[in-house]
């Protein structure tokens, strides 16, 4: 009878001691919790990241800072301007040098105006392609691109095109990888057009350089990874991981953009004159086979797979000195 009631009575001190320990243990998280977020609120929330917690400086992903000091000239009538999004000039002595293409043209656009010496000024015409199809065509698209050609070549002042245009808008490729189908063979029209283009302003006595497309990654806001505070243990529940698309292996690039290549590769072998300029050893790092979003702690890229301008001008200042080399 003794042992029975020793039972009886034992179970609810357990039962109360197992339900102290379960207050005590929620207590001790609330004041965790409160002390995570004083700290917070101390070090002004998320306005206080130290950047070397991050993988890269997050205030580098920008894109044309300087725009604003761009003139809205292109060599294009002014009834007819409104066609392109993108008619730029960086200065308004006579400018010896243009750069055709799409919103890939205009990220290295910046760049080159940053970086280019004054004697040394630039054009852009935006948002257009080398002709293609028949030359009859009354597409918009088309007929921008025509007028865009057919100014290149009327301009005597202009001693140089640089020929910028995103893989994807010549061929079609992967969203997320941004590679080409292993079995894909390009069309002998692609090549056809491309390669008119090049003939005619060569044959206008200017100089073309073929700029090759940058590696493509996701957006580099979904690329910030790291600590976001400056304490080891916040840090431990204040943390974005770390995208696995925003890293890629520099044979792996090659071999997805491997058409691309012999595409750029049969475009040379058609024009000898034509300069081809590669961007990838600035922006990969080869000897260790990998490419990614960031080059000593700053950001690579902007918006999408564009170019910031933090690597516009390094990679600039390699292109004009190559530029001023093969073309007095």
């Amino acid at each position: 009878m003794a042992w029975l009631t020793y039972s009886f009575l034992e179970r609810p001190i357990r039962s109360r001691h197992r339900t102290t320990n379960i207050i005590l243990i929620l207590c001790m998280s609330v004041f965790l919790l409160g002390v995570a977020g004083l700290t917070v609120k101390k070090l002004y929330g998320f306005k206080s990241r130290h950047f070397s917690m991050l993988n890269g400086d997050s205030s580098t992903v920008v894109l044309g800072a300087d725009r604003d000091k761009l003139q809205h000239e292109c060599g294009i009538s002014e009834a007819q301007k409104y066609l392109f999004q993108y008619c730029l000039s960086g200065g308004a002595e006579a400018t010896h040098y243009l750069l055709l293409g799409d919103s890939k043209a205009e990220a290295l656009f910046y760049g080159l105006v940053r970086e280019s010496k004054p004697e040394m000024q630039w054009m852009m015409i935006g948002s257009v392609y080398p002709p293609e199809g028949d030359a009859t065509s009354e597409d918009r698209q088309q007929l921008k691109n025509r007028l865009a050609l057919e100014t290149i070549i009327h301009s005597p002042s202009i001693k140089a095109v640089v020929l910028a245009v995103a893989l994807r808008d010549i061929f079609p490729v992967d969203r997320d990888t941004g590679f080409l189908a292993k079995d894909f063979v390009p069309s002998s029209e692609k090549i056809a057009s491309y390669s008119l283009t090049i003939q005619q302003i060569e044959q206008a006595g200017k100089r073309v350089v073929f700029f090759i497309d940058n590696p493509t990654f996701p957006d580099p806001t979904s690329c910030i990874s790291g600590g976001a505070t400056s304490s080891p243990f916040l840090n431990q529940f204040l943390r974005r991981k770390k995208n696995p698309y925003c890293t890629i292996r520099y044979t792996d690039y090659l071999a997805g953009t491997r058409v691309y290549r012999q595409f750029v590769g049969e475009l040379k072998r058609l024009h000898p004159s034509l300069i081809v300029y590669d961007p990838t050893p600035l922006l990969c790092d080869i000897p260790h086979n990998i490419c990614t979003v960031t080059h000593e702690g700053k950001f690579l890229y902007s918006y999408g797979d564009h170019i910031s301008d933090y690597a516009n001008s390094m990679i600039a200042k390699d292109m004009l000195s190559v530029i001023g080399k093969l073309i007095p």
